[in-house]
Order: C-alpha cells, then structure tokens, then sequence
C-alpha cells in the first residue's frame, strides 16, 4: 500500500513540474520581458527618441517614405540590439566600450548593473537549456 501511495505522490508532483521546453520559453520570455522594461527606461537611442518626439518631418507615403521608414526601423533596432549587448555584457562582469553619455550614465547606476546581472544570469540559463535540448539559439 505505501508503493502505490508512494508512486501515486510521484506522478502527482511531475505533473505538476514544468518541462525542459516549458522552462526554455519561460527563461526566455523573463529575459526579453526584463531587457523590454530596461530598454523601455533607458529611453532608446537618441535618433529613436527624437523621430518619436516628433522632431522630424513626417515622411510622404510613398515610396521615399517607405524608404524613410525602413531606415528609421534599422536605426532603432541597431540602437536596441547594441544597447541588450551592453547589458549582457556588463552583467556578465566585462567592461564594454560606451558610445555616449547618454549610455555612459544610463549604465553606471548601480541599480541597472544589478538588472544587467540578473539578465546576463537568464541568457546563460537559457544558453545551457538550448544546448542541453539541441535547439538553436533565439535573439
């Protein structure tokens, strides 16, 4: 009678145990819902920041807009994969070269070096389980 409870506790407890995949997706969604709210403080880049502010003409629809647009969309996700290399970088306790005083500032509070470690401590775990399950890395 205690095998069978014994094993009824068992199953009962690796249902309720997420998988390799389950914690793959929830490790990544923390990262990126992490590196989302950091970036979101930091404000973006400077030339992100000022087309949002409405600084800049707005560009006709047609094809030179689209072409306006495009480059405005590569300059602002080269400004946020540039800025979530920094971040891994610093949190994983290198010392990355800053391009600006914007960033120099952003990143010297202790309060977002202590975020950073935390993230840079969510890509290895996720790095590991990608390897341990043979899935290719995400950006």
């Amino acid at each position: 009678m205690r095998i069978v409870v014994m094993l009824l506790i068992a199953v009962g407890l690796l249902a309720g145990c997420p998988s390799k995949q389950d914690r793959l997706v929830s490790l990544r969604t923390d990262k990126r819902e992490a590196l989302d709210k950091l970036y979101a403080e930091y404000g973006g880049g400077d030339l992100v920041v000022e087309s949002k502010k409405g600084n800049q003409p707005k560009p006709d629809p047609g094809v030179g807009g689209a072409l306006v647009q495009a480059i405005g969309n590569a300059i602002g996700e080269a400004d946020r994969s540039l800025f979530e290399e920094h971040c891994l970088a610093l949190g994983g306790g290198n010392r990355p070269p800053i391009l600006t005083d914007k960033a120099q500032n952003y990143f010297a509070r202790e309060d977002v070096q202590k975020r950073c470690r935390k993230i840079a401590a969510l890509a290895l775990e996720v790095s590991a389980l990608e390897r341990e399950l043979g899935v290719p890395p995400q950006k």
